[in-house]
């Protein structure tokens, strides 16, 4: 069950080794340290009490308290993360991350064997050293593992995260046979947790129920937050709840998860906060991460409605999202963005609407040298690097530097997906449902649009080579190497190859030829989803 060890440790009090550093039980401490602790004198959320209203320029500021990403410049999100990342510089951030990076730093491991490996039926006074500081934990638990014990965090630091003051744990139920508590609230009358971008003081509740046969950890958040980098800036959490489902509880490698519940920001006022399953995505979703490390979903919406308007979040893959802005709750969306997580409530997240209808949202355009103002700049290329302005908005990159470009491999998740077909002018036929039935891709945008219905299917599920039509017409390849993930296409005509590499799904086929300088192909989902590989590359396809 070694594997279950990797599911406990995702659990806010998942009571396994996924602590980072620090040595074992030091012994009995009955004197830890506690001056430095914040005043015990739980926060009381001062703020907007009131539905927000969500317009162009707060949209991306909403979305920011829910879901995001910092720098260690600082960010005016809630308390938040995803997980403890290798990059000090950018973490995860925004109240549907709270829990996942909050875990690491409260260090369950330590509190698995808390009394040098007894740990039901046991009074414990223990400390532990963390990464640098420690934790103090005393207590009492019942024989059948259940009962209170008070967690004392002294300036404990694991990986990137520290945190410092008092909680309380309190154990409603115990799985012994994987060290895991199933039902269980940790509480805090004030601590301050600090980190690359984030220095805030909390008060309030994580609850969490886990059920290990069926691989779902249930938590619950009720914090209230003050951000100490920016004046007291203040949001809270109302029964913000987070369903967690991993594919399997033995051998996890990825999961699902859901997200509803009330999320406040103390000059906006609050948003009310669902996730949804797009289609050709179920039943991989509401939101889909593809490992258990990354800190965004590969795919999914969540959609955040306030008092007038609503924005919804749809991700582009962990690295990019769009945020679509209905500010008169008409149904219809007025603007639409494309932006990093790390942009959210930053500068370029400002100001979501696109005065000159170029497709590149004023506050980007401004942040990064063009004009709002002037459509014309959508197809010039500011940094000379052969894509032009809005080509690099829709992938993310730097249109002011030509060392920043598009990827050249770009995927999209299609469960279930049979065959392709080029539809001409940049769009791909994706069949999926029913014979003859699917949706257009636009190659550009990379995003599923318009169904189609009665279109015949060229039946080329299975092949690996396309060769184009006509006199002449030059013959492509995609073939497997050793590695079962990776992936060859070739010009036979020119000699001229690309390896793809990490290919998610299986059987890789439908090899199409799409526009100027693109090749497509797709993969199918067996227990995991299927994928639209595009490839775009002047190399292979001159």
């Amino acid at each position: 069950m070694r594997r279950l060890v990797l599911l406990g440790c995702s659990m806010v009090l998942g009571l396994t080794a996924c602590g980072g550093g620090g040595g074992g039980d030091s012994g009995s401490s009955a004197g830890s340290t506690t001056s430095n602790f914040p005043p015990q004198t739980p926060l009381t959320y001062a703020g907007a009490q009131t539905g927000a209203a969500i317009t162009a320029g707060t949209a991306s500021t909403v979305a920011a308290n829910v879901i995001s990403a910092s720098t260690a410049g600082g960010s005016s999100s809630l308390l938040s993360g995803v997980s403890v990342q290798a990059d000090a510089t950018v973490q995860p951030a925004g109240a549907a991350g709270l829990m996942r990076r909050l875990a690491h730093a409260l260090r369950s491991d330590a509190m698995a064997r808390p009394s040098g490996g007894a740990l039901a039926g046991a009074a414990v006074d223990s400390t532990t050293p963390c990464d640098s500081g420690s934790m103090h934990i005393s207590g009492t638990l019942a024989d059948n593992g259940t009962g209170t014990l008070n967690v004392a965090y002294n300036a404990c630091r694991t990986g990137l995260d520290t945190i410092n003051g008092p909680a309380t744990v309190k154990v409603n139920s115990y799985d012994a046979a994987n060290k895991i508590i199933t039902d269980g609230v940790v509480s805090f009358t004030r601590v301050n947790f600090t980190g690359p971008g984030i220095n805030s003081d909390f008060t309030g509740t994580l609850a969490t129920q886990v059920n290990v046969s069926g691989a779902t950890e249930t938590l619950t958040q009720n914090i209230v937050t003050q951000d100490n980098l920016h004046s007291g800036h203040m949001t809270k959490t109302e029964n913000l709840v987070i369903v967690n489902t991993f594919d399997d509880a033995t051998t996890p490698s990825f999961f699902t998860q859901s997200i509803t519940g009330r999320v406040f920001d103390s000059n906006a006022g609050f948003v009310n906060v669902t996730s949804t399953t797009i289609p050709t995505t179920s039943p991989w979703g509401p939101l889909y991460f593809s490992t258990q490390a990354q800190s965004f979903p590969d795919w999914g919406q969540m959609d955040l409605t306030g008092a007038t308007g609503h924005v919804r979040i749809t991700s582009l893959g962990p690295d990019l999202a769009k945020l679509e802005v209905d500010a008169d709750s008409n149904g219809t969306f007025e603007n639409t963005a494309r932006m990093h997580w790390s942009d959210f409530g930053t500068a370029i997240g400002s100001d979501l609407a696109d005065s000159d209808g170029d497709g590149m949202h004023n506050s980007w355009e401004t942040a990064l040298g063009l004009n709002p103002n002037d459509a014309g700049d959508r197809n010039t290329d500011a940094d000379g690097d052969g894509f032009s302005n809005w080509v690099e908005y829709l992938n993310g990159s730097d249109p002011r530097t030509n060392g920043s470009i598009p990827p050249v491999v770009r995927h999209l998740w299609v469960t279930d997906v049979r065959d392709l077909a080029d539809a001409g002018n940049g769009m791909i036929d994706v069949f999926v449902g029913s014979t003859g039935s699917g949706y257009l891709l636009d190659t550009t945008t990379r995003e599923l649009g318009a169904p189609i219905s009665g279109v015949t299917e060229p039946g080329r599920g299975g092949a690996t080579t396309f060769t184009e039509p006509g006199v002449g017409g030059r013959t492509f390849t995609l073939t497997p190497t050793a590695v079962p993930t990776t992936w060859t296409l070739t010009n036979v005509t020119t000699g001229a190859t690309l390896t793809v590499t990490g290919v998610a799904g299986t059987n890789p086929g439908s090899l199409i030829r799409y526009g100027a300088h693109g090749l497509a192909f797709r993969t199918v989902g067996a227990v995991s989803p299927g994928y639209v590989y595009l490839v775009e590359s002047t190399a292979l396809v001159p």
